[in-house]
């Protein structure tokens, strides 16, 4: 038993090392695609607060072209008026107070106008602002989710780097015959040493009879999945091959 514990803990440390490097490489591989999707999100975000901003710079113009026609059609109006004691005629008077209303009309038109554009201007100010203030808070977060995944990929790359050194110096106290055997499992089923999972295999779950469950708690040998062939270990086997010997 001493030395079946010793090689399938041997094994489950080899099997451990070579979970985490392949947990480290999806890490190293999923981070990039999360840099730029937050990319893409704050960039979202700021191209709408440019675009709310143009529209507030087109909503101002239009104030001013609407308080320019006033001030022009104001100018004419003065200017009409004015002339009315050069008018000669009953024709003529009659024309130019009927040019006269026309531009009344037009000025408390482009009154309105102004009213309106000065509502719509406000408003969208007020929108810019909440906006500003939310894309402030967001720029906030978003160099710091930034930060985080530089770090989480600085440490990634980090520990993988100390992984390969550990599978060798592991790898050269086995034995050729069970290392052989190990990465053949390895490359074949991607995992070659697996736990007991209720009742089934934990690589390829395939249900285990109850004498294979037996052989694998308590039998004095290394035991293999029928169906994938894996390697075998109780859950807590290997917290009892630290300490036990039968």
């Amino acid at each position: 038993m001493v030395i079946r514990y010793e090689k399938l803990q041997y094994q489950i440390d080899l099997q451990r090392l070579y979970d985490r490097k392949h947990e480290l490489e999806r890490l190293l591989a999923s981070i990039p695609a999360e840099q730029q999707q937050l990319q893409e999100q704050f960039k979202a975000h700021t191209d709408n607060y440019h675009q709310q901003k143009e529209h507030h710079r087109q909503l101002l113009a239009e104030q001013h072209g609407a308080e320019s026609d006033l001030s022009g059609y104001e100018a004419q109006l003065a200017k009409k008026q004015g002339q009315m004691h050069e008018v000669k005629t009953n024709k003529e008077y009659q024309t130019a107070l009927h040019e006269i209303e026309v531009l009344k009309q037009k000025i408390a038109e482009t009154e309105e106008r102004i009213l309106l554009a000065m509502e719509r201007v406000t408003e969208q100010e007020a929108r810019l602002a909440g906006l500003k203030k939310a894309l402030d808070e967001e720029e906030a977060l978003h160099k710091e989710r930034l930060s985080f995944l530089e770090q989480k990929l600085a440490a990634a790359r980090s520990e993988l780097a100390h992984i390969d050194p550990d599978i060798a110096a592991l790898e050269k106290t086995g034995s050729p015959d069970l290392l052989a055997a190990f990465h053949r499992l390895l490359r074949v089923r991607g995992r070659a040493v697996v736990p007991v999972d209720e009742r089934t295999c934990g690589g390829c779950h395939a249900t285990l009879t109850p004498n294979k469950i037996e052989l694998v708690k308590y039998g004095q040998q290394i035991e293999y999945c029928d169906n994938c062939q894996r390697v075998l270990y109780w859950p807590d086997e290997a917290r009892q091959a630290e300490g036990k010997a039968v």
